[in-house]
């Protein structure tokens, strides 16, 4: 039993997990919105590369569960002539192109990017040599347009971070990717979204 117990705190000597964490931006965003009824436009994901189909499909899939045949992604609008990604926060005049070209009534636009990319899944440094400042940090943020008022009607943002703890004296160190942060980071935004918005 003993060298059971020595094993187990040698091997947690040896390696380190780092936890995530989430953070939700904008704290006067305190309500969802109302998908009962329109018709509703998903902008193409703007994401990085090794991401982007799989945040996309995702994505659309989630919210064609929630509205049915009344979600559209913008690659499938017929009358539509738009670059391939509109920028966050567009302007009015984008807003009232989309809505002249597709007389859909609401725009869902989404952003998810890296802002440091220091770890891998697997790190492996002795910790005398290690920059205890790596981390990754990455952020997706969600907006949502009324496209008849040609305001906006939800926006909201959540930062993920991990990092390597101070003071860590693991050679080895294991943490999440900046994609699977990525992703985690959306499905947290998505539920909130739904958890506050009229169904």
């Amino acid at each position: 039993m003993k060298k059971i117990i020595f094993l187990f705190f040698f091997i947690t000597f040896l390696f380190s997990c780092s936890s995530t964490n989430y953070v939700f931006k904008n704290k006067a965003q305190a309500t969802g919105v109302d998908f009962r009824t329109g018709k509703w436009l998903l902008n193409e994901i703007d994401a990085p590369y090794s991401l982007e189909k799989k945040l996309n499909d995702q994505v659309f899939e989630d919210f064609q569960l929630l509205l049915n045949e009344r979600v559209t992604k913008v690659s499938n609008a017929k009358g539509l002539l738009l670059v391939r990604n509109i920028l966050m926060q567009p302007n009015k005049n984008t807003l009232k192109d989309i809505k002249t070209g597709t007389n859909f009534d609401y725009f869902i636009n989404i952003k998810a990017k890296n802002n440091k990319n220091d770890l891998n899944s697997m790190s492996v440094t002795n910790h005398r040599y290690r920059d205890n400042n790596e981390t990754n940090n990455n952020e997706v943020e969600l907006e949502i347009y009324d496209l008849n008022t040609l305001e906006i009607i939800f926006s909201q943002k959540v930062v993920a971070s991990t990092g390597i703890s101070e003071g860590s004296n693991s050679d080895v160190h294991f943490s999440k990717t900046s994609n699977t942060i990525l992703l985690k980071a959306y499905k947290k935004l998505n539920k909130k979204l739904l958890k506050t918005s009229i169904k």
